[in-house]
């Protein structure tokens, strides 16, 4: 399946190379579908900031899908990060209570670290546990926000440990 999904504030964007690569409940909140090939990388642009003021759900679907994530990507600094969904014995799940929202404990990779490592230390430096055991990667997310006058796109890998 190709395919991407990315959330702008409230806006979320797919990118796909078939419309079957989403599920109905997906497919039932698209505000917008374009065609890519019938589109410009400037469209993309006017779509993030329409995206960044008011909710909307736009599909864009394309043969190619890395030429048009290629293309979307070039408007964004873009950081990798990891976090962890740590899950204890009896089944309870962690979470940290930051900037006013509870949220899954993940952070930028630094340096030459690997992925897995940066997300193991972000989940110690952020909850205070010693060496949480990493299980296998459960899902990659992206999102968006501004950092100094940039767009910043966060390519986050989550892991279950």
């Amino acid at each position: 399946m190709q395919r991407y999904k990315v959330f702008i504030n409230q806006s979320v964007f797919y990118f796909t190379n078939n419309c079957n690569n989403l599920g109905l409940s997906e497919l039932k909140d698209v505000d917008s579908t374009i065609d890519y090939s019938n589109s410009s990388k400037e469209f993309i642009g006017q779509l993030i900031e329409k995206a960044e003021q008011k909710k909307i759900t736009i599909l864009f679907i394309y043969p190619n899908v890395e030429t048009l994530w290629k293309d979307f990507i070039t408007f964004f600094e873009i950081r990798i990060a990891g976090g962890g969904l740590v899950e204890n014995s009896k089944g309870e799940y962690l979470l940290i209570y930051r900037n006013g929202i509870w949220d899954l404990p993940k952070g930028h990779i630094e340096g030459e670290e690997t992925i897995e490592w940066g997300a193991i230390r972000e989940v110690e430096e952020e909850t205070g546990l010693f060496s949480p055991r990493l299980i296998k990667l459960i899902t990659e997310t992206f999102h968006t926000y501004w950092y100094k006058n940039s767009r910043v796109l966060k390519h986050t890998y989550w892991y279950l440990m």
